[in-house]
């Protein structure tokens, strides 16, 4: 997923046995989603290392049919390479603050 960016993800490409009429989709995880609809959902700031999961049930006898679990990896807009926040973090220099500094003698 990108970062700064709202990333949808669609049912249909996912679950290859869904029945719109006779099943739902439930999403769940512990990605912050900005929106859960029947056919898509949208994570606007994704974390690294979240998880995203989906139930298919089955509306008639209430039970799981399918269970997809996935984990987030968080990339940057215009990068050709995903990184993870710690690493993106070790490439930056950390600013100095005072605190830092003790005695010079």
């Amino acid at each position: 997923m990108l970062e700064g960016i709202q990333n949808d993800i669609f049912v249909e490409p996912l679950v290859k046995r869904w029945r719109p009429y006779d099943d739902v989709v439930r999403f769940s995880g512990t990605a912050e989603y900005s929106r859960r609809l029947q056919r898509v959902a949208s994570i606007t700031d994704p974390a690294d290392e979240s998880k995203v999961s989906l139930e298919l049930i089955n509306q008639d006898e209430f039970r799981t049919v399918k269970t997809l679990a996935y984990t987030v990896k968080v990339g940057i807009l215009g990068s050709r390479k995903i990184q993870s926040r710690q690493e993106r973090q070790n490439k930056n220099p950390r600013l100095i603050s005072a605190g830092d500094f003790t005695s010079l003698t």
